[in-house]
């Protein structure tokens, strides 16, 4: 699956996935056309935004 969009529609999408019993995120920040600093820039987010929200979040899963 491929998570596209902002910080907080990542952080959405990877919880539910999360959820689902998913405990792996392989980030994938070089691809298309996409310029030097907008890689960059994603790094930082991904950084400071995204990791610590998903590090410190407790998967709901859904009984069996």
């Amino acid at each position: 699956m491929i998570l596209i969009g902002n910080a907080e529609t990542i952080i959405r999408k990877a919880k539910r996935y999360a959820d689902l019993g998913i405990d792996q995120l392989i980030c994938y920040v070089q691809w298309g056309y996409l310029e030097h600093q907008e890689i960059l820039r994603t790094i930082e987010i991904l950084g400071k935004e995204v990791i610590p929200e998903l590090a410190s979040y407790r998967p709901r899963r859904a009984a069996p």
